[in-house]
């Protein structure tokens, strides 16, 4: 006999035919739609086989789920059916839910008859059904094994359907798990936006069809002096008061745009079919909403935000890298102008790029070089120093702190400027080189910023200078996480034409929030190094990631692409404890003595 379950809910798509499932899958900006397009095909497939084991019945699966329920079909009649009862089920009719032991005639079941009466053209007539079900109990949807009314149901047909069903719910569930990963990759682990890399491939995107609408406008804000939150209230309250401001910039952007947050206090907005005015509006819309008084655990903060857009058609053609940077320009101006508002970027404006101190240095370069700070982070091996990691950062007198020289080659505007200071950041390195720290050939690991990893000789360059110092290692380790949000296609070339350069060179890649890894990238880098950032995992354990096991993941992940697991930015002893526990046997970090 049934036993009666409550029905899913029935606000689901029908995916009745090969061509929904097609547009089901194209369909990729909605979560629910992802999980539906990879759902579908398989469970469809399902339904063939149960229709080819048990000849003359048809097959139909239907999945819960709020906003991913829907209705599938396997045969042509199938689809058609499922169309139908979907469209019953958008009236308010349910198909029953529960498990059906033995076949039940439709007409002579009245929760069963209103389905015999809107598919007469199929002769159903009886129906056997079951609960599909993951592990724990939880209702994934069902399937249902409609009859002919000639034809009697086969010997065991319960069984049959009853072991389809924990097929059917083993596919849902490894596919319902596989895009909570995926989705897991490309979303802020703090904040649930959007992260770098989802940003990036959606801005490459929109750029590609940007023909096709009006325009696309990227801004690029962060809160001014949110360090200071940080130090007088604790990360705890940073943390919250970020978890406000993605709130608030959601509530303020129009419906179709994207809030991405690309890490620290640094957020972007992705705007669609907008014109310059609009943009603005919706700039000046966030700013206000930003400045509004916030209260976090009984504190309240006033918050002020530097914001610079930047639109696709004062850029034509230009890469999603130029237009962030655009952006990113545009918003050192309005802190250069005394921070709190916004500017906006144009080929033609004359407030396009700030001019900031380092700009106003080029003019010296000897004070230029004093801004310059080489770093050597020593690397270890289970205690023993095996060689060192060079960092070339400058120092803001006006933040007070260390920057990257990424953020400083951004803000220059002209290709002469680019190599003036890329002229002396090399004699900066070559000048601040000590061949001590390369004592008996040890490896030599550098992260350059991406001007230097698009520049074929920067290896050459390295070694070079290693040479004038009679320091020459064995082996050059290159940090190339700054081209990872590039496709995968120009990644291989750039590093097809380093390694041809230099043979022997060793490629490593971080994995970072903002760049998080695929196997594509994977890949097309083919690493010998997996840095591990080690301070990302701590950031994760206060939104309920166990470090333990983000940290064996990011290990086994090394250990499919054949790559070196080191631990990365390594300063206190539990950080290694977490490391050790997990086998890694390399880190480094900013300290001389092994924690």
């Amino acid at each position: 006999m049934r036993t009666s379950t409550d029905t899913g809910p029935t606000d689901g798509l029908s995916v009745g035919g090969r061509e929904s499932v097609s547009e089901t899958a194209a369909a990729g900006g909605n979560p629910a739609e992802r999980v539906r397009a990879v759902n579908v095909p398989v469970l469809q497939e399902i339904c063939l086989a149960l229709e080819a084991v048990l000849p003359g019945a048809l097959a139909i699966i239907r999945i819960d789920g709020n906003e991913t329920g829907a209705i599938v079909g396997g045969c042509d009649a199938g689809c058609r059916a499922a169309e139908r009862l979907q469209s019953m089920a958008a009236k308010g009719h349910a198909l029953p839910a529960g498990r059906q032991e033995a076949v039940v005639a439709i007409d002579e079941a009245l929760d069963w008859a209103w389905i015999g009466i809107i598919l007469p053209d199929c002769g159903l007539h009886a129906v056997t059904c079951d609960v599909i079900a993951d592990g724990a109990g939880n209702h994934l949807g069902g399937l249902y094994v409609f009859h002919g009314a000639t034809g009697a149901a086969p010997r065991g047909c319960e069984a049959i359907v009853s072991r389809f069903a924990q097929l059917a719910a083993v596919v849902m569930g490894v596919n319902n798990a596989l895009m909570a990963v995926r989705n897991e990759a490309n979303r802020d682990g703090l904040t649930g936006l959007i992260n770098r890399r989802r940003l990036m491939s959606l801005l490459r995107d929109d750029l590609a069809v940007d023909s096709q609408r009006d325009q696309v406008a990227v801004l690029l804000l962060d809160i001014d002096d949110f360090k200071s939150v940080n130090d007088r209230s604790g990360h705890g309250v940073g943390d919250s008061v970020l978890m406000v401001v993605a709130d608030r910039l959601l509530a303020g952007v129009r419906p179709g745009d994207e809030v991405a947050r690309l890490g620290g206090d640094e957020f972007v907005v992705l705007m669609r079919d907008v014109d310059r005015a609009a943009s603005e509006h919706v700039a000046s819309r966030l700013l206000n909403n930003l400045r509004e008084p916030l209260h976090v655990e009984g504190v309240t903060q006033r918050l002020t935000p530097s914001m610079g857009l930047a639109l696709s058609a004062d850029f034509p053609d230009c890469p999603p890298e130029r237009l962030l940077d655009e952006a990113d320009a545009a918003m050192y101006l309005a802190k250069r102008e005394g921070k709190d508002g916004m500017r906006t970027a144009g080929a033609h404006s004359e407030r396009r790029r700030p001019d900031t101190r380092l700009l106003e240095l080029m003019t010296d370069p000897g004070v230029l070089d004093e801004c310059l700070v080489l770093h050597a982070w020593p690397r270890w091996r289970d205690g023993v120093m095996v060689g060192r990691q060079l960092l070339l950062q400058w120092w803001d007198r006006d933040a007070d702190r260390l920057r990257s020289m990424q953020g400083l080659l951004r803000q220059i505007q002209t290709p002469d400027a680019r190599m003036e200071v890329q002229r002396i950041c090399r004699e900066a390195i070559r000048d601040r080189l000590n061949p001590g720290w390369f004592a008996d050939g040890m490896r030599v690991a550098v992260r350059p910023p991406r001007p230097a990893l698009l520049d074929p000789g920067y290896p050459e360059f390295l070694a070079g200078c290693l040479k004038d110092k009679h320091a020459l290692p064995p082996q050059m380790e290159l940090d190339v996480t700054e081209i990872m949000g590039d496709p995968p296609a120009r990644i291989r070339a750039s590093l097809e034409r380093l390694r041809e350069r230099m043979p022997g060179l060793r490629i490593a890649v971080r994995t970072i929030e903002q760049n998080a890894l695929s196997m594509e990238l994977l890949e097309a880098t083919r690493p010998d190094v997996l840095r591990i950032s080690v301070r990302d995992v701590l950031a994760a354990e206060r939104n309920g990631m166990d470090p333990a096991a983000a940290l064996e993941a990011m290990c086994a992940l090394a250990r499919s692409c054949h790559a070196e697991a080191v631990g990365d930015h390594v300063t206190t002893s539990h950080e290694l404890q977490l490391l050790k526990a997990v086998g890694v046997r390399y880190w480094q970090g900013p300290c001389e003595i092994a924690p």
